[in-house]
């Protein structure tokens, strides 16, 4: 148990040594910007891996239905996030501050992006079981 102990605090060690060197050093935008990119597509993928592959687990074909659906989601965020950057949302990004109003654009999209599939999923898994109840319309 000891030696557990002390492999979790090596491990969590690199938080404080990052925290140290963020501090001491002069970090630029632009490697900021890469770093907190790279984790949040390390993020990303964790939860996407865990996803596609209970999807594919219960999927009735060989995959290639979650794979059309995965690059439908791609598409439709990507040409989401495009159509608001055309329509005054391209500065929500900014490390010197937000568009007045852009953000909420952003998280109305986000939000129906999450919510389609999530009602999808849970239509889908009530209304074979004799109806949905009004609960779960409300």
């Amino acid at each position: 148990m000891g030696e557990a102990f002390l492999w979790g605090l090596l491990g969590a060690s690199s938080l404080l040594v990052g925290a140290g060197v963020a501090f001491a050093l002069p970090i630029h935008r632009r490697a900021l910007g890469l770093v907190m990119g790279f984790g949040a597509g390390v993020l990303i993928s964790a939860v996407a891996y865990e996803l596609v592959l209970e999807a594919v687990g219960t999927s009735e074909g060989d995959g290639w239905a979650v794979a059309l659906g995965l690059a439908a989601g791609a598409v439709t965020f990507y040409v989401g996030d495009l159509l608001l950057a055309r329509h005054g949302a391209h500065h929500r990004k900014r490390a010197e501050g937000m568009a007045a109003g852009a953000s909420g654009l952003a998280i109305t999209l986000g939000i129906v992006l999450d919510g389609i599939p999530e009602s999808f999923v849970s239509g889908a898994q009530s209304g074979g079981a004799g109806g949905v109840s009004a609960a779960v319309v409300v």
